[in-house]
């Protein structure tokens, strides 16, 4: 309904703004007599300039267009109504000024026959028609259409599980989505493994520097985007700018089942250490290194979340805080319900400040509940407290107050020994705690 209320307002504007030759002329009346008598002052030909080009209804290849003075020359499109121009399988660019010979006639470069009529391929400059001026009084334009071959980067959706059926959102897709049957004049309700779910168009340089940050619109909340890949594998990242092709393009869109945050920036680093709690659910990209330098956070109370590493690395992040508590670590308790897997932490950087009572102070972890799934995760760093010298940390200290490195990284457990023969596939820590451990008097 609104293309076709589009298509009635454009012949209403060409109707006030530029009369064709023949609806204007009156039998026995010549073209000057109807360009005076209608203050006709400037005048602009179209050429569709290309094969199988037309003008709707029919297959002429040239328009001619008078306009009155100061009016604003017409850009005609494909969606025109009896203006509109068609090269079915490719779009238009723009119109373009026409080079001309010395005589200032069009120069061709090609002719064939459509219809038992000739039509003739323009030379283009690289001038191109800016619409939004008026044409100056008395000026002839000779004008040509520039057509691309129509492709587009099609997303296909990739998801862990095969035969996943993925509910739409119907509401919030249009009739140019990919899911849109033109036939039944429907939506597809589900979409699987190796569907289109959008598709997008070139810019008018003929390239697409980004895509949409996650194309959800398309799918219900109950999966989560992960990001886009060159490969059906996901193991490639996009490289942009993707430039045009005459073949449509392919990326992939990962998907997975649940409601997650995808960790793919410092930023949202610092946000999962916010809240690493239960129910809460962080997913990384495949094999990425996030650098945190400059970046700080502030120890965790209590981990039951689940973050899924992928065979990623943090490194260089902060941690340097006050202790206000008993105890404190990088983890602080976590639970039964904690599934860590396959993250590597690099050059932490953990300060402790001690100030008013007497703490205990783990590397990783102050309670470790039975029950926990860490699986392949690498930790290598430095921890520095830094107390009065009437102020101890019980853990690193014996009973006659010599530091000891026995049971310096997880809590819960009689020495850290205890831990790795329990867990071989858990946590793997790094260098010698006495090396990457230090304890200093507190200075003012």
């Amino acid at each position: 309904m609104k293309k076709y209320l589009k298509k009635i307002l454009i012949v209403i504007l060409m109707a006030l703004a530029a009369i064709f030759t023949l609806a204007g002329c009156k039998l026995g009346e010549d073209l000057d007599d109807v360009l005076e008598r209608n203050d006709l002052v400037s005048h602009i030909t179209y050429y569709a300039n290309a094969e199988q080009a037309f003008f709707t209804p029919n297959a002429s290849k040239m328009r001619d267009l008078w306009y009155k003075k100061d009016a604003q020359p017409f850009n005609i499109g494909v969606d025109d109504g009896n203006l509109g121009i068609q090269y079915e399988g490719y779009e238009i660019l723009g119109w373009y000024f026409v080079e001309l010979d010395e005589e200032g006639k069009p120069i061709t470069t090609g002719s064939y026959k459509y219809e038992k009529e000739t039509c003739y391929i323009y030379k283009l400059t690289d001038k191109k028609v800016d619409f939004s001026q008026p044409i100056p009084e008395a000026e002839h334009w000779i004008v040509a259409a520039k057509w691309t071959k129509i492709s587009r980067v099609n997303v296909v959706l990739v998801h862990d599980e095969p035969n996943v059926n993925i509910p739409v959102d119907t509401k919030k897709l249009t009739t140019e989505s990919p899911l849109y049957n033109e036939e039944t004049q429907s939506y597809k309700t589900t979409v699987t493994n190796g569907d289109v779910i959008q598709s997008y168009r070139y810019d008018d340089d003929g390239r697409l520097t980004t895509l949409p940050y996650n194309p959800v619109t398309i799918v219900k909340n109950a999966y989560t985007f992960i990001a886009y890949y060159a490969d059906k594998a996901c193991t490639q990242s996009v490289k942009y700018p993707l430039v045009k092709t005459d073949e449509d393009q392919v990326v992939y869109a990962k998907y997975i089942t649940g409601t997650w945050t995808v960790v793919r920036t410092p930023d949202d680093v610092v946000g999962m250490f916010k809240a690493i709690i239960n129910s809460k659910r962080y997913y990384f990209l495949q094999d990425t290194v996030i650098d945190c330098a400059g970046y700080q956070v502030s120890p965790s109370m209590f981990t039951g979340c689940e973050i899924q590493g992928n065979g990623s690395v943090i490194k260089n992040l902060t941690l340097d805080n006050f202790i206000q508590g008993e105890s404190v670590s990088l983890f602080g308790k976590i639970e039964g319900t904690a599934i860590l897997e396959n993250l590597s932490l690099e050059n932490l950087n953990m300060t402790y400040r001690v100030s008013k009572i007497d703490v205990s102070v783990y590397f990783i972890c102050t309670t470790y509940v039975e029950g926990a799934t860490i699986n392949n995760v690498t930790i290598q760093g430095t921890m520095k407290i830094v107390k009065s010298e009437a102020r101890k940390v019980n853990n690193l200290v014996d009973a006659d107050g010599n530091l000891i490195y026995t049971r310096c990284l997880f809590g819960s457990f009689a020495t850290d020994e205890e831990y790795f023969t329990q867990n071989p596939n858990g946590f793997n820590i790094v260098g010698n705690p006495a090396e990457f451990i230090t304890v200093t008097a507190e200075t003012n």
